[in-house]
């Protein structure tokens, strides 16, 4: 697989200390892996490995300095992305893989620190490198020239002030579940020329639009589906063409 990112199996260091995600990034499916790539990064970057063409293709990580939080995995991660995933797509090929067998035989053991760098690229900047990557790939296709996003709290309205104004006029509602929610409109007071977008129902959204996910999944183990999954499954879409999950 000369255009797959091949990561694999780990286990945390000391033992359970973050015990969702653990499960999450180990017990993903192969689809998983390509599904949930807005999300985070679905290959953890101390397993990575690849041919020199990929590093080459991409440009290498993005050099910061020392403890300045930047995002050097997640932005070679959707570089390579941008690059690779619609051509392997199309040929069947994978994009992402991930090897060993968890949790019995992973390929590393994983230090937990609170002083980590990972810990110190911040919420915002995540963001904004997913939100960049979802913008330039998936609302320039065709089909995402109207969209919903589902979810109207924090997330929801981060993910969409993150957008450049032009994808921002596509969004046509926002949806929740929460009645408190609902029968309103967001206005960014920020962004005064933007238009108000109306958040409703789930159960009362236009079909036949494309729907993007803020709001968090809980991280289970693969094949376990909450509450959320089980209400965006009424809608009918296909996850990876007309539906994806962001967080």
């Amino acid at each position: 697989h000369p255009t797959a990112i091949i990561g694999g199996c780990w286990k945390r260091y000391p033992s359970g200390s973050t015990e969702h995600y653990e499960a999450w990034a180990n017990m993903m499916t192969r689809n998983e892996l390509h599904f949930e790539q807005f999300r985070e990064c679905t290959v953890l970057l101390p397993t990575w490995c690849m041919t020199r063409s990929i590093a080459d293709a991409v440009g290498g990580f993005v050099e910061a300095a020392p403890g300045s939080g930047e995002a050097e995995d997640l932005i070679f991660f959707h570089r390579h992305l941008e690059l690779h995933y619609d051509a392997n797509l199309a040929a069947n090929k994978p994009s992402l893989l991930r090897a060993g067998e968890y949790p019995d035989n992973p390929v590393l053991l994983y230090r937990w620190s609170p002083q980590s760098a990972s810990a110190r690229c911040s919420r915002r900047r995540l963001l904004q490198v997913r939100a960049e990557a979802f913008e330039k790939r998936i609302l320039s296709t065709e089909g995402w020239s109207k969209f919903i996003i589902w979810g109207a709290g924090r997330d929801a309205k981060n993910f969409m002030n993150e957008l450049s104004p032009a994808a921002r006029a596509r969004v046509q509602a926002m949806i929740d579940i929460d009645p408190r929610k609902t029968g309103r409109q967001y206005s960014n007071s920020q962004v005064p020329e933007q238009a108000p977008v109306p958040i409703l129902h789930f159960s009362k959204v236009p079909r036949g639009l494309p729907v993007v996910v803020c709001v968090a999944k809980r991280r289970k183990g693969s094949g376990e589906e909450g509450d959320l999954e089980s209400n965006v499954d009424t809608l009918g879409l296909i996850e990876g063409q007309t539906l994806w999950y962001f967080n």
